[in-house]
């Protein structure tokens, strides 16, 4: 061995402060062709479709978050109330949830788009979330009937019908119902999609949909959705860039997200006309780099990645 030179001391391995390097070299290049291949894909209505129609061909039917079906389960209000889900996605899954847990109750799917899985794939997929709910289905008003009918459906619209869902979709991201219409309304990870300059409006039109004393419940994903192309789930990337670098050069249309904070939204949901009843943040623990423009929120706005939260319409 050369005099001058230091063996590492694990020895015809890597360097392993140089492998971390090389992965988070790795995952920023990833990162920034996955938003410049995002932001060409949002040029124009035709790429926005091409891409979604690719996106649900290559998604793979699975089951539900377990914890979070759990969550929703045990804070819908109890007996014969109506529900609406907001943002419904592919297979309305968390509907799905409900309606054969919660057979009682008379739930509405509502979306901006009609994007809804094949057939095949809807019944795979609730046959993958009653296998992960088997334990869970002695305990509740679990309807195996009804299951039946859905898994010997001949299309999906018979499949939502056997499940007793109503399903609407409006572009303009308003539900239209009359006033007062829900005892329940509840997103999974939909609130950050909305468009942050009428996020406080499209507020308060879900108040107006509830009943006073009505029930709204979301779980909302604070994290930069471009991360998940770097395979990253607790990734704030967005923080780490100027406002006119996010707007310019990495914003998309087809993964939009308002980078509202968890404060902020809690804040327009109760000037909207919600008494807050839970807030529960997720956090990044992980050393975190945060753009000036972002330096007027509180550490903890910056470091959280999720929110949980339940709140009750004004009476």
């Amino acid at each position: 061995m050369n005099p001058g030179s230091v063996q590492h001391p694990m020895s015809g391995t890597a360097n392993p402060y140089q492998h971390a390097m090389s992965s988070q070299r790795k995952v920023t290049m990833n990162y920034y062709l996955a938003s410049a291949a995002l932001k060409a894909v949002s040029m124009s209505s035709l790429t926005r479709w091409a891409y979604r129609a690719l996106a649900r061909r290559k998604a793979s039917p699975k089951a539900i978050n377990k914890q979070i079906g759990e969550w929703l389960l045990s804070r819908i209000p109890p007996g014969s109330v109506t529900v609406l889900e907001i943002g419904t996605g592919w297979v309305s899954a968390y509907s799905v949830l409900v309606a054969l847990l919660r057979p009682e109750c008379r739930i509405h799917c509502f979306d901006v788009r009609d994007i809804r899985y094949s057939l095949a794939e809807f019944k795979r997929t609730v046959e993958l979330t009653m296998e992960a709910y088997l334990p869970y289905r002695s305990a509740l008003h679990f309807d195996e009937a009804k299951l039946k009918r859905v898994l010997s459906a001949n299309s999906i619209d018979e499949a939502y019908d056997a499940l007793g869902l109503k399903y609407q979709v409006r572009a303009s991201g308003l539900p239209e119902y009359p006033n007062e219409s829900f005892d329940c309304i509840f997103s999974i990870d939909v609130l950050e999609h909305v468009y942050g300059p009428c996020f406080f409006a499209t507020a308060q039109h879900w108040a107006n949909l509830l009943k006073s004393g009505g029930i709204f419940m979301a779980q909302v994903g604070l994290i930069d959705h471009t991360s998940y192309w770097c395979h990253r789930k607790d990734d704030k990337r967005y923080i780490e860039h100027s406002e006119f670098t996010w707007k310019h050069l990495l914003e998309n249309r087809v993964q939009y997200i308002n980078r509202l904070t968890a404060s902020e939204i809690v804040g327009k949901l109760e000037g909207a006309g919600f008494t807050t009843l839970e807030e529960e943040r997720l956090s990044i623990s992980a050393p975190i780099r945060v753009h000036s423009d972002y330096a007027q929120q509180s550490l903890e706005d910056a470091r959280c990645l999720r929110l949980h939260y339940r709140g009750s319409k004004l009476v």
